[in-house]
């Protein structure tokens, strides 16, 4: 069988800051996933191993949504990653503000 030649031409790499806003957005993604796990766990009175997480997250989301909007000015780089830990990380931001203006 013949092998397909895979051409690239372009010198477009990934944006690292791009890739480092995805990896905190998984990390503050976790981070409430597990608080809210906690918080079911003791039926709504977790305590303050929940609000420790949640506030790591919200930092976590704070962060993350900064190094994905500054990475969206490099130039000659592929934006994927940083549309993903961009937007991730604005909703996650928002989810949680949300929580806390509720009062969970």
């Amino acid at each position: 069988m013949l092998k397909r030649k895979h051409y690239k031409f372009t010198d477009k790499k990934t944006s690292k800051w791009g890739v480092a806003s995805t990896i905190v957005f998984l990390v503050a993604l976790i981070l409430l996933g597990f608080g809210v796990y906690q918080s079911f766990q003791a039926h709504g009175n977790g305590g303050i191993t929940v609000g420790i997480l949640g506030f790591f997250s919200f930092v976590a989301a704070t962060v993350g949504a900064v190094l994905g909007l500054n990475s969206l000015k490099d130039e000659d780089v592929f934006h994927t990653f940083s549309w993903i830990g961009s937007v991730g990380n604005a909703v996650l931001w928002f989810f949680i503000l949300l929580l806390i203006m509720i009062g969970w």
